[in-house]
């Protein structure tokens, strides 16, 4: 089924607004993330923790990490209202450009005229938009991105999903997961314990988190990010998931156990943390382990390790390049003792990044599917075959 493509553009003035108590809860959060950054020295030194492992570093050591962070945290209702226009640090597009944000300044102040900002650059977004119609094609439709209609977001209406670039990577994102079979694999755990259990190391704004929990079902969701970042997922998560449990972890605090909901944990507190999470089935980061240190790299590959135990995977998805980008394909190799490559699949992944996955133990229901190539260990079985989608006729996207 081709997915429909109604000419129509939402823009920051059709999202729904705060309400009085999600307004609250974001200020509530602003202050207590802000009050972990502000104490994150004095724990570093209590604990004797290493601050080039556990404070911002390599190309999060830059100075858009703090400046970003001190817009969100001063808690201006218009801003965190357009919280969107200030996300292109972690998915690499603007939403005030519809357009890729290397090269463009940053974002000092939202405008208030944000939605005729974006209105009058809404063209832009028809590209992804007929890119985003291709790649879902064949794709079962409960394994299509949605996007809470909040926080700004903006883009062209195709079955109800805004999409813009960021809608486009995000379901590339998906494509790999649901190709590779975790998404099966996270849902015969939710079947066998009424939930499946899931940390993510730099979550960004929370938007792939969004996804597990309405594509797998019930999830014990776990964050680690820096505070500079967590200001960001704990405000979205916490609005567009209204009513389940989110948590934000803090020095001392017993972690509710084992049940579903978002708990979002300082990366330098995670060795606090890591007992009281436990055996996880999925460890998972998009788009952000090159850009760390190398030293920040084992701490975390060490930290996925533990957590996983024989049945868990490490998902990642990552690009690097020479010179620019950690070499993290050489520091997970000698930590797992598997390691697989995902091909391009038959709904494209690859727009940004290559999918490896890594455990402790062989993982057969993983391992042995089609387009699985060993990158450590070996493959013990003959792979399965994926089957392509159908093709269908991609729809014109009028009015653009």
């Amino acid at each position: 089924m081709t997915p429909n493509v109604r000419p129509e553009f939402f823009g920051p003035r059709d999202n729904f607004p705060l309400s009085e108590r999600d307004w609250t809860r974001v200020q509530s959060l602003c202050d207590a993330v802000a009050g972990i950054r502000e104490r994150r020295a004095g724990y570093l030194a209590r604990h004797g923790l290493d601050p080039k492992v556990h404070l911002p570093a390599h190309l999060w050591g830059q100075d858009f990490c703090p400046s970003n962070f001190r817009k969100v945290a001063r808690k201006d209702r218009h801003t965190i209202e357009h919280l969107r226009c200030l996300t292109y640090n972690f998915t690499g597009y603007s939403m005030l450009t519809m357009a890729n944000c290397e090269n463009t300044p940053e974002v000092l102040e939202v405008p208030r005229d944000a939605d005729a900002v974006i209105r009058s650059v809404a063209k832009r977004a028809s590209v992804p938009t007929v890119e985003f119609v291709r790649c879902t094609q064949g794709l079962p439709p409960e394994r299509r991105a949605t996007t809470p209609r909040m926080f700004g977001e903006s883009g062209w209406d195709v079955d109800g999903t805004i999409v813009n670039y960021d809608t486009l990577m995000k379901q590339m994102r998906l494509n790999g997961l649901h190709w590779s079979g975790v998404f099966d694999f996270l849902q015969q755990r939710v079947r066998e314990r009424g939930h499946a259990r899931i940390v993510e190391i730099g979550a960004g704004f929370g938007d792939l988190a969004h996804a597990f929990r309405q594509i797998v079902g019930p999830v014990d969701y776990t964050i680690v990010d820096l505070p500079e970042s967590l200001v960001y997922s704990s405000i979205w998560l916490s609005t567009v998931l209204a009513g389940e449990r989110c948590t934000l972890a803090d020095e001392g605090v017993v972690l509710p156990a084992d049940t579903p909901g978002i708990t979002f944990v300082p990366n330098h507190m995670v060795g606090e943390f890591v007992p009281q999470i436990g055996e996880v089935d999925l460890v998972v980061n998009m788009l952000s382990l090159s850009e760390m240190a190398p030293q920040q790299v084992e701490h975390y590959g060490r930290m996925a390790s533990g957590l996983l135990g024989d049945e868990g995977v490490f998902y990642e998805q990552n690009y690097i390049v020479p010179g620019v980008h950690t070499d993290i394909v050489a520091i997970l190799a000698r930590t797992f003792g598997h390691g697989a490559l995902l091909a391009e699949t038959p709904n494209p992944h690859r727009g940004r990044g290559h999918v490896r996955m890594w455990a402790n133990a062989y993982h057969g229901g993983l391992w042995n599917r089609g387009g699985v190539t060993p990158i450590a260990g070996r493959r013990t079985e003959a792979p399965v075959e994926l089957a392509r989608p159908a093709a269908a006729p991609l729809p014109v996207l009028s009015g653009s």
